[in-house]
């Protein structure tokens, strides 16, 4: 399988995919509705459903393993 590219850059690449569902769950638990302060005004919270983030959760776990596997 492509025995010309090292196993570095396959690393490098599964690290790089995972990065987005990485900062999407970062970005879960930054915006939680309980982390917010009282005094400031509602913000927009559609964006977090519990499926995308078990999605992107997933997603993460997957490719950080198949990082670490190469």
């Amino acid at each position: 399988m492509n025995d010309w590219i090292p196993p570095q850059i396959w690393a490098s690449i599964a690290l790089a995919a995972a990065f987005a569902p990485a900062r999407y769950v970062v970005d879960y638990f930054r915006y939680a509705p309980s982390r917010r302060d009282v005094t400031q005004p509602q913000s927009d919270i559609r964006w977090r459903p519990r499926p995308r983030f078990l999605a992107n959760l997933a997603v993460g776990i997957g490719l950080l393993a198949v990082s670490i596997l190469i």
